[in-house]
């Protein structure tokens, strides 16, 4: 998880150099005369990897811009309590003074990710930051489990480099990955399926179509 510029910068120089590494590695598959689908096997543990970078940088940008998501599952809300400090444009050092302890308790807090956190400690976190938590009935949408709570960030228009697909396409393929449980190899190809169904769209709308 990323809880400072620093730390998004750091990831932002993972994903370029592990997608400059990826696209060697799949070039030189294919020199080598490797079948497809042994090749993804074999950078599947790589692309999941990268999409995990990818997707906690847009998380940090959306938290960063002033967004803060509804909390779907208490067992992730040292998370969101992370993302709530930083939507609240509050650095760790203010934290600290607001809750009056050492910033050095405020960064080990958060690189926990608040684990076990306690009612009243939370509470007091999210008076020092003025956040109020309300409880919301929902009786349209299912209960996010767990294991998909931690992808149902919406990540608005932000965007994040990416040299084969849009962010933008990635953040759609996402939503899909959190209601159907789908494997981050699924969720890569839902996004190339987008980009290329996209592609097809622009190009039947080019002028050159279009006369005929």
């Amino acid at each position: 998880m990323i809880r400072n510029d620093t730390e998004y910068k750091r990831v932002l120089q993972q994903i370029e150099e592990g997608r400059a590494h990826f696209h060697a590695q799949r070039a030189s598959f294919q020199e080598q005369g490797v079948p497809v689908e042994a090749a993804d096997i074999a950078l599947q543990a790589t692309e999941s990897f990268l999409l995990g970078l990818e997707e906690d940088a847009a998380a940090y940008l959306n938290a960063k811009s002033g967004h803060l998501t509804p909390l779907g599952d208490l067992k992730h809300i040292g998370r969101w309590l992370i993302h709530a400090r930083i939507a609240r444009g509050l650095s760790q050092r203010e934290l600290a003074e607001r809750l009056q302890v050492s910033e050095a308790q405020v960064s080990r807090d958060e690189r926990n990710e608040y684990s076990k956190v306690g009612v009243d400690r939370a509470q007091a976190i999210l008076d020092a930051m003025g956040v109020a938590l309300r409880v919301v009935e929902d009786r349209h949408t299912t209960i996010p489990t767990a294991e998909s709570a931690a992808y149902t960030i919406p990540f608005e228009t932000h965007s994040v480099p990416s040299s084969e697909v849009d962010s933008e396409l990635y953040r759609i393929a996402g939503n899909f990955r959190a209601k159907k449980n789908l494997s981050p190899e699924k969720t890569r190809q839902i996004a190339h399926a987008l980009n290329n169904l996209l592609n097809t769209l622009a190009e039947d709308d080019s002028p050159a179509v279009r006369q005929e």
